[in-house]
Formats: C-alpha cells, structure tokens, sequence
C-alpha cells in the first residue's frame, strides 16, 4: 500500500472517529497506536525522500 494511500484511510478514519472520553480505554489505545505508526511511516517517507 502507497504512503498516500495510507495518509488518505488515516485522514478519513480521524474524521470520522474523533477520540472522546466515554470510548474504551482499548480502542484509545489502538488509535494512539495507529497515530504513531502513521507518523513513523511519514518520516520514513520523508527521510527517504530527501536522498534522492
């Protein structure tokens, strides 16, 4: 899967999930998770693309 494909499902999830206080401790868990992963794989790309 492309970086942007991923960039765009994360935007659309964020829209459409917002993190509020009454969601299980679990699924918050699970979103920070995502959010990190996301960003590591951001400035992947990034650090990628400043050697070519």
């Amino acid at each position: 899967m492309s970086t942007g494909a991923v960039r765009e499902i994360g935007e659309r999830l964020r829209s459409i999930i917002k993190e509020e206080p009454e969601l299980p401790l679990a699924l918050r868990r699970q979103l920070e998770r995502l959010r990190k992963s996301e960003a590591s794989r951001l400035a992947v790309g990034h650090a990628k693309a400043r050697r070519s």
